[in-house]
């Protein structure tokens, strides 16, 4: 997910990037904080208690490794066969070259995934640097626009009014209490309410629209306002040239690996839990298998499709029942594409594009690696990701191979290996990050930020700043800091 700086403007999103042909040039080393320090792991020597984990993505995984390191007992059990949730990296293209299909950049704002980083020594690189010269690409209605052709003066001083009426409503919010400050008003609307009072529309319109349904993967008209600006009161203070600055290098499974590889006790795959009972003093969680493990404390670090599935006895409270029923993930898909060559390249373009096509943006992942060969993402979000959501993943690789050479002329021809997967269609995530609806934020903001007797929430959903990688490692690491005290 990104979010943008509001009182920044002059700082683009790699999506604005994309669209505007600024792709950054040459490449930014590593600092050293970042490329390979430790400061070591230590485990106590007594268990301090039993503590059963049920999601292994990211903050599942973050919150075992440091429970065990605060000297727990810890037992993870992941309903996939494999971890790492919505992160994903794909190893199976030629030329040892690999493609995220799920989360992808990390901002310099997110230090707790960079000390997860540094304290397992993974080095970084710099997103999206590799482009040289090269722009991007503005297609619609059949014709591929150079981003300064599209986006004429006219256009950026009406997107730039969009932005200036978001950062007047977004000061005054309270990231504690959302609803205060006029925010209970701005959540009675939609962001398509705002563009609409307004009167922005024409290709400004359509510009903000794709960027905002491609950085908040919701619709503008079922995304609320208030979300939109509290969003963007939260990250004011990332500094313009940190967004979206690194990857992993090697792909960000790594950090999945690392994490797995440090739990003391081996997850459990492939084992969906069916019902978790609970009280005051211990919790019982069954699998699908019919094994049953007990805990002191449980983390439940898992999206909220997937809690739908369980049932929980006692049934929870009304304000973490209501979340779960209420809040959904939005409807994202990548189709990552290898082709042999990267003719984009040679017809002086970064291989980004922000289109009206089905496949909705595309951008190249390979900017970073070797070989003749180079992977294109299709990045598909807000309607356009909830109907590509209900196709199988053959007819939406189609699609983006077809759609991907009316911009790029001649890469049918080119196109081998490729991996698609729609998030909201994986029964185990529902979508890719935790979004809300006019009226949502009043009603289920935090609903499971704070402990529900032994249960205690992770993942993106429960934090204040939600989207991201960091906010699952968050997540993780503040339910290890609540269980050990």
């Amino acid at each position: 997910m990104v979010r943008l700086q509001a009182m920044d403007r002059g700082r683009l999103s790699r999506r604005e990037l994309i669209g505007a042909g600024a792709a950054l040039a040459g490449g930014i080393a590593v600092a050293p904080a970042l490329a390979g320090c430790s400061d070591g792991d230590s485990g106590g020597a007594a268990s301090r208690g039993r503590v059963v984990v049920v999601g292994g993505g990211l903050a599942g995984l973050t919150a075992g490794y440091e429970l065990g390191r605060k000297g727990f007992d810890v037992q993870l059990v992941e309903a996939r066969d494999r971890l790492g949730g919505r992160v994903h990296t794909v190893r199976s293209f030629t030329s040892d070259q690999h493609g995220e299909a799920g989360a992808e950049a990390i901002d310099t704002k997110h230090r707790e995934i960079l000390r997860l980083c540094r304290r397992f020594g993974l080095p970084l690189e710099n997103a999206y640097s590799g482009y040289g010269n090269r722009r991007g690409t503005v297609y619609r209605r059949g014709r591929n626009f150079l981003p300064r052709e599209f986006a004429t003066p006219a256009v950026k001083a009406e997107m730039e009014r969009f932005w200036r009426a978001v950062d007047r409503l977004a000061e005054p919010l309270d990231g504690t209490d959302p609803t205060a400050n006029g925010g209970a008003r701005q959540d009675r609307h939609s962001v398509a309410d705002l563009l609409d009072r307004l009167r922005i529309g024409g290709r400004a319109r359509w510009l903000l629209e794709a960027r905002i349904e491609s950085d908040y993967g919701s619709p503008v008209a079922r995304l609320s306002l208030l979300y939109l600006t509290l969003s963007e009161r939260l990250y004011w203070n990332q500094p313009a040239g940190g967004i979206e600055r690194w990857r992993i290098k090697g792909g960000n499974s790594t950090l999945v690996d690392e994490l797995t590889r440090r739990l003391v006790t081996p997850p459990m795959l492939q084992a969906p839990v069916t019902a978790i009972r609970w009280d005051g003093a211990a919790v019982e969680v069954d699998t699908d298998d019919g094994e049953t493990l007990t805990g002191d404390k449980l983390v439940v670090a898992a999206p909220t499709a997937a809690l739908r599935q369980i049932e929980f006895s006692p049934a929870l409270p009304r304000r973490e029942a209501g979340f779960i029923a209420a809040i959904d993930l939005c409807a994202v898909a990548k189709t990552l594409i290898q082709y042999e060559r990267r003719i984009w390249r040679r017809q002086g373009r970064t291989g980004g594009s922000t289109t009206d096509l089905p496949i909705g943006q595309t951008w190249e992942t390979t900017d970073q690696q070797d070989g003749a060969p180079g992977i294109l993402i299709a990045y598909t979000a807000g309607r356009r990701g909830e109907v590509t959501a209900t196709i199988d993943d053959r007819q939406r690789t189609i699609q983006a191979r077809e759609d991907i050479d009316v911009v790029f002329p001649g890469t049918r021809r080119l196109a081998g290996d490729s991996f698609s997967v729609a998030w909201r269609a994986e029964p185990y995530s529902g979508g890719c990050w935790a979004v809300f609806r006019p009226g949502q934020v009043s009603k289920h903001w935090l609903g499971l930020h704070e402990p529900t007797g032994p249960i205690h929430w992770a993942g993106e959903h429960t934090e204040r700043l939600n989207g991201y990688m960091n906010s699952a490692v968050a997540s993780g690491m503040r339910v290890a800091g609540e269980i050990a005290g």
